[in-house]
């Protein structure tokens, strides 16, 4: 078994950290994935190609890219004879996603704007809120 995350841009996808931690034992095995595998080389090789070179026969995808570019890794992976399984826990996903993929879409920044009149009268919960989403902004 092999796990692995998306350090920062430049650096090697989630897919190729999992597999060099899983090494042999990946072929044959199953590829949980939170977003579609990329289909293009850039400055790090597509994703869904180093899925096939490990022998992975099966991936199963949370969310679609909707910035693929030409066909996406989804489509190349089955074309290899992969089975492709897509949109399992898609919403769970889009938790953790949604700000990316809006930003990614809208080729604009994502913006949460936290804001609140003083002496506004506020429920209990409102201001558990208001101070969370404070705490986890930048400026």
């Amino acid at each position: 078994m092999g796990a692995g995350f998306h350090r920062r841009k430049g650096e090697p996808y989630a897919e190729a950290h999992a597999l060099n931690a899983a090494g042999v034992a990946a072929r044959g095995g199953t590829a949980v994935v939170t977003l579609e595998l990329c289909n293009h080389v850039g400055v790090t090789p597509a994703c869904r190609q180093e899925l096939i070179d490990a022998g992975i026969s099966r991936v199963v995808i949370a969310v679609m890219d909707p910035t693929s570019r030409g066909e996406g890794g989804a489509s190349m992976l089955a074309a290899a004879g992969i089975e492709v399984e897509t949109d399992v826990l898609r919403d769970e996903a889009l938790t953790v996603l949604e700000p990316w993929l809006t930003a990614a879409v809208r080729r604009g920044p994502y913006l949460t704007w936290v804001f609140a009149l003083d002496g506004e009268h506020q429920s209990a919960a409102e201001e558990r809120l208001l101070l969370d989403l404070r705490a986890n902004t930048t400026v």
